[in-house]
């Protein structure tokens, strides 16, 4: 693994850009998009949904013993949903295909350096959600929980896009709502107090 550079940074940029894009100009790549992000997070976070019977059945079609699927005494079903997990999303990777292509970089350092290029823009931003997940930072791209729109969180405790959806969040929630109220009962009192 390479070591974690600003150029990681910018490539999340790039992505949450894309995903922003996307969201609605192209709905068809968005969702393919968001599969495999969940996918990655999934395996990161080690939470994965339950098999249904379907998902057994596919493991069975892709070559995964039957022994270990319907449940052998010595492993957990948590070992078989992890399974499942990776093999959902290798299948899912498998459309994009990159190729790597070699370049020079510009004096006053020239050196070379190996990019990965896909033919396709979904399969660049699949490149660049992989190459996240290994530098461990997909999981800091993640949607505003006011807004929706996705963005990078630069602390891994951010859960808004800006501070103005942060404090939208917050008016609208019941300790927002209440301390607005006392707020208001105070600013009237002292307002009515000083108009007599």
């Amino acid at each position: 693994m390479q070591p974690f550079n600003k150029e990681h940074e910018g490539n999340a940029d790039l992505l949450v850009l894309r995903l922003n894009e996307w969201k609605e100009s192209s709905p068809g790549d968005y969702v393919q998009l968001i599969q495999i992000m969940q996918d990655i997070k999934s395996l990161e976070t080690g939470r994965s949904d339950l098999l249904c019977e379907e998902d057994k059945q596919a493991l069975v079609k892709a070559g995964a013993p039957r022994h270990l699927i319907d449940g052998d005494k010595h492993l957990s079903d948590s070992w078989v949903v992890r399974l499942f997990s990776f093999w959902r999303l290798n299948s899912r990777l498998e459309a994009y295909l990159c190729y790597p292509s070699i370049r020079e970089s510009f004096p006053p350092k020239p050196r070379l350096f190996v990019s990965w290029n896909s033919p396709t823009p979904v399969g660049q931003m699949v490149h660049l959600m992989v190459s996240l997940f290994e530098f461990r930072l997909l999981r800091r791209v993640r949607q505003c929980e006011q807004c929706d729109k996705w963005f990078y969180a630069s602390r891994n405790a951010r859960k808004f896009c800006t501070p103005l959806c942060s404090k939208l969040n917050w008016q609208a929630s019941g300790t927002g709502k209440r301390r607005r109220r006392e707020y208001m009962r105070k600013y009237m009192q002292k307002y009515r107090e000083e108009s007599i």
